[in-house]
């Protein structure tokens, strides 16, 4: 996906209608491949947990909604900081 924005620019993710969360998830997939495998199964774990909590336009998916989510992570606080920095990663 930054490849992608760096050659054409933020407008080449979206059609009429916006990039969805799914063909972000979609993209930001393809960004692990060649990783090693626990950083792509992080990528795998949070991409599924994105498609379930969040549908639509990527645009909809604001500050508060991201928030809300994740304050109902649960298990450890080193769980928790993991699963953030990925986000930070999908969402910048």
């Amino acid at each position: 996906m930054v490849e992608q924005i760096r050659k054409h620019g933020i407008d080449s993710l979206e059609d009429n209608s916006g990039v969805t969360v799914q063909a972000a998830v979609r993209m930001f997939r393809k960004e692990s491949e060649g990783k090693s495998l626990s950083h792509a199964s992080k990528i795998r774990s949070l991409c599924t947990t994105l498609e379930q909590k969040f549908s639509g336009s990527l645009a909809h998916v604001g500050p508060a909604s991201i928030d809300r989510w994740l304050k109902s992570l649960k298990g450890s606080e080193t769980s928790k900081a993991g699963t953030f920095r990925y986000a930070r990663l999908f969402f910048r």
